[in-house]
Formats: C-alpha cells, structure tokens, sequence
C-alpha cells in the first residue's frame, strides 16, 4: 500500500516540483537537492541526513492522485522514480494526517514525529529534536473508499 495523506490546514506553505531517482509516495519526506540539469524549477530529492536534521526545511510529498487506472485506489499510487512531483514546505500552524506506513515507530498523541536520518518517512518520537517538529494531535483513520487506515495527524510546531 502506497503513503495516503490529507492537507487538513495549509497555509503560507511553499510548493516545490520534485524528481527523484527512486519511486516515492505521497507523506514520504525529504529536503531540497539541486536543481535539475537543464530545468528552472525542478530540484532533486535530497534524503535527510544526519549533518542536515538540524538546518534543512523539510518537504512534504504532496502530488495530485491522478490515475488513469479506474480499477485503483489510492492507495495504489505511487509517482515512479524519474517523475516530477509535487512538494508543500510544511511551516508551523500547518495540521496534515498522514497514514502510519509512512511513519517509523508508533506515534502517540501529544509525542513528536521528526525527520529521520537516511529516510523518506517521518519518525516517531517522544522528544522534539531537528528542525522539523510535528506534534501529534489525534490518531485516526483515513477512509478510502470501505477501507480505513490507521493515520496519525500532526500540527507543525517548526520547519
């Protein structure tokens, strides 16, 4: 199953086109790279990494699910490796849910989820560190179509 998410309150966030050398997921995360040889507004999916957690704006995969695939869900949508995506620059006041697969660890209200070192996915922690600090403020589900996943919804505290 492929990350699911809901911007439940954007606003002030910064879009950003994306390409990446691997397949992503919608709620994967990331940080700016380069921008792409021979492009204006295109720039490279950087992983997080340990010497950036501290420095570096997290970015959010957020692309349109757009499938041409009447037989899919969702949850079936992955943007392959080498296609532009779409990226929202998370800034405090931000509320988004996002499903548990696209967190490491178990998230818990009133804990924290954090950018990881050398991964795509949020983690979760009892402790605010890095840069980018979610607070969690409900666990839930996401509902597509009779099948509901178990999500986690966070308001921005930093980024």
């Amino acid at each position: 199953m492929a990350g699911v998410i809901n911007l439940d309150r954007i606003s002030g966030a910064q879009l950003f086109s994306l390409k990446h050398s691997a397949a992503l997921e919608n709620g994967n995360v990331c940080n700016l790279g380069a921008i792409v040889a021979g492009e204006r507004e295109v720039y490279d999916v950087a992983v997080p990494a340990t010497a950036a957690l501290n420095t570096a704006q997290v970015i959010l995969i957020a692309s349109p699910e757009v499938m041409y695939d009447e037989s899919k869900a969702i949850t079936d949508f992955i943007i392959p490796a080498g296609t532009i995506a779409r990226g929202v620059a998370l800034v405090p006041g931000n509320i988004v849910t996002i499903s548990n697969d696209n967190i490491d660890g178990t998230t818990a209200v009133g804990a924290f989820v954090i950018a990881a070192n050398s991964s795509l996915k949020f983690a979760a922690s009892a402790t605010a560190s890095g840069k980018f600090t979610g607070r969690v403020i409900e666990k839930g589900t996401i509902t597509v179509g009779t099948t509901a996943i178990a999500s986690t919804t966070f308001l921005v505290i930093s980024n």
